[in-house]
C-alpha cells in the first residue's frame, strides 16, 4: 500500500512539473521577446509584469452589487441583510460625522433595529495605526461586517480592518499581493463602500494604500478578495464637497483611466471601462467642481469614478502613481493633486522617448477621441493637444502645478523611492516580500536620471538646496 501510494505521489508530481514546463518557457520567452521594446527594463521586472498580467486574467474578481442614485444611502440595512450580517463597525473620518453624513445610514441601521459601532478615526493617507484603532472597536463591539463612508482613505482603512477580522496578523504582513485573504481561505468580512468622494475607485478595486508613518514611505496590499461586496454611489453625499477636493479626486479617477489604458496588461473589460471613464470625467468633471449641487454632474462622477477603478483592477497603476505616492508620504500633498502634478510631466516623457515604437501616442489618441477632442492630423499630434488638455482642466480649476515644501535635495530621494515601489524591488531579493511585489506593468520604464527630470519639474520657482525653515 506504501509502495503503491508513494508511485501514486511521484506520478502526480511529474504530472505537475510537465503541465508547469510550458507554461514556465512561455513566460520566460515573452520576458525575453519584450526586452526589445523595454530596453531599460531588467528582466525580473519583465517577468514580473507577465506574471501580473496573467493573474488579471485568471483570477475571479466579481465586482460590487452597484446600489444607486439620491438617497441610496437609506438602504444600507438592506444590503446588510443581504448579506446575512447584523452590527456594522462605520468606518469614516471626523469630518464626515461632524457634517452629518452618517445620519441616512444611521437612519436605516436604526429603522431596521441593527447595533453599530463607529470608528471616525481616519486621517488622509491612512496609517497603520488606523487599521489597528478600528480593529479594536470592531472587536470590542462584536462587529460582523462594516459600512465604510468617506474617500478612499474610509475606505482602504475599512478594507484593511476587514481583512485584519478574518485574517489576523500584524498589518506590515499584508504588504504585496495574495497575503490578505490568503487567496480566499481567510476572507475579509463583508464590506459595503459608501464613497463620498468621486475619484479613488477604492470601492471596486481590490487593494488598500497604507501609510507606515515610522518608516515613511506606503505599501499597497493588493487581493482579489478585497474587493468590497456592494458600492452605494449616492450623488447626494457630495453636494457639499468642497471645489478642491472635486478637483483633487476628479483628476485622480483621470490618472487611474489613464495609466491603466497605458500599461496595456489590461483586458477587454479594463479598456473598455478606461475610455468611458474619460468620456465622462471631461463631460462632468468641470459641472461638478463650478456646481457641487449639481446631482447629473456628481452621478456622472462616481460612474467615472467607479469605471475607473474596475480599469486598475485588470490593468493597474504606474509611474504616475508611484512618485504621486511618495509626494504623498514626504510632503502630505493629497492623493489626487499629487497624481495630477505628475501626469502631464510623466505622459510627456512617455511621447519623447517612446518615438520608435508609438504605442503611447497611440493609446493617448484613443484617450483623446473618447474625450472628444478632434485628434489632429497625426496620432502624436492629437496625444500632445491630450496632455495640453489635461493641464488646461488644472488651471480652470486653479489646481497647483508644484510642490511648494520639495527642495532640490529631495529630488533624488523622491526619485530612487518611486523607482523602487514601479518597479518592485523596494525589498531585499532574498526576502518572500520582493517576490510578492509585482511593480507595475508601466508602458515604459524609466531610468532614474528620467525619474529625476520628472520629480525636478515639480520643483517651485525659488527651490533652494534645504526645506524652508519654520519662520519663512
Amino acid at each position: 500500500i506504501w509502495m503503491t501510494a508513494i508511485m501514486g505521489a511521484s506520478s502526480l508530481a511529474r504530472a505537475i512539473r510537465r503541465a508547469l514546463i510550458a507554461p514556465l518557457v512561455l513566460l520566460l520567452a515573452r520576458a525575453f521577446v519584450a526586452k526589445a521594446r523595454f530596453s531599460n527594463a531588467k528582466f525580473i521586472w519583465l517577468l514580473k509584469r507577465y506574471v501580473a498580467g496573467i493573474f488579471v486574467r485568471i483570477l475571479p474578481q466579481p465586482p460590487p452589487e452597484i446600489i444607486r442614485g439620491t438617497g441610496s444611502l437609506s438602504r444600507v440595512a438592506e444590503m446588510l441583510r443581504k448579506a446575512r450580517r447584523i452590527k456594522p463597525l462605520i468606518v469614516t473620518d471626523a469630518t464626515i460625522a461632524q457634517h452629518g453624513l452618517l445620519q441616512g445610514c444611521i437612519s436605516s441601521l436604526r429603522a431596521a433595529n441593527m447595533q453599530y459601532e463607529i470608528y471616525d478615526g481616519v486621517v488622509p493617507d491612512p496609517n497603520i495605526d488606523c487599521v489597528e484603532d478600528g480593529f479594536a472597536i470592531y472587536q470590542k463591539g462584536g462587529c460582523d461586517s462594516i459600512v465604510a463612508v468617506g474617500g478612499g482613505s474610509a475606505m482602504d482603512s475599512a478594507k484593511m480592518i476587514g481583512v485584519k477580522a478574518g485574517n489576523p496578523k500584524p498589518v506590515k504582513d499584508y504588504e504585496g499581493v495574495f497575503k490578505c485573504t490568503t487567496l480566499g481561505w481567510k476572507p475579509m468580512t463583508p464590506v459595503i463602500a459608501v464613497p463620498t468622494t468621486a475619484g479613488t475607485g477604492s470601492e471596486v478595486s481590490p487593494g488598500a494604500v497604507i501609510a507606515d508613518k515610522h518608516h515613511k514611505r506606503k505599501f499597497v496590499c493588493i487581493d482579489p478578495g478585497m474587493i468590497p461586496s456592494f458600492a452605494i454611489l449616492d450623488p447626494e453625499l457630495l453636494f457639499k464637497l468642497p471645489a478642491s477636493v472635486t478637483a483633487a479626486t476628479g483628476m485622480d479617477a483621470l490618472t487611474h483611466a489613464i495609466e491603466s489604458y497605458l500599461n496595456g496588461i489590461g483586458d477587454s473589460i479594463s479598456r473598455k471601462h478606461s475610455l468611458t471613464s474619460t468620456n465622462k470625467i471631461f463631460k462632468y468633471l468641470l459641472k461638478a467642481y463650478h456646481n457641487g449641487s449639481d446631482s447629473q454632474a456628481r452621478e456622472g462622477m462616481l460612474d467615472a469614478a467607479f469605471e475607473a477603478g474596475v480599469a486598475i483592477s485588470h490593468g493597474h497603476v504606474g509611474n504616475v502613481h508611484a512618485i504621486a505616492h511618495q509626494l504623498g508620504t514626504l510632503f502630505k500633498i493629497a492623493h489626487g493633486t499629487a497624481n495630477a502634478m505628475v501626469l502631464p510631466h510623466v505622459l510627456e516623457l512617455y511621447l519623447r522617448k517612446d518615438k520608435h515604437h508609438g504605442w503611447c501616442a497611440e493609446r493617448l489618441c484613443d484617450l483623446a477621441q473618447a474625450a472628444g477632442f478632434q485628434t489632429g492630423k497625426t496620432k502624436s499630434q492629437a496625444a500632445h493637444n491630450f496632455v495640453a488638455s489635461i493641464r488646461d482642466l488644472m488651471t480652470q480649476m486653479d489646481m497647483p502645478f508644484t510642490v511648494s515644501e520639495m527642495r532640490n535635495a529631495d529630488v533624488r530621494e523622491v526619485a530612487l523611492r518611486a523607482m523602487a515601489e514601479a518597479h518592485g524591488n523596494a525589498k531585499p531579493v532574498c526576502s518572500v516580500d520582493y517576490w510578492c511585489d509585482l511593480g507595475y506593468p508601466v508602458p515604459f520604464y524609466m531610468t532614474l536620471a528620467d525619474c529625476i527630470e520628472v520629480v525636478a519639474k515639480l520643483l517651485p520657482p525659488d527651490a533652494g538646496s534645504s526645506k524652508k525653515s519654520d519662520g519663512d
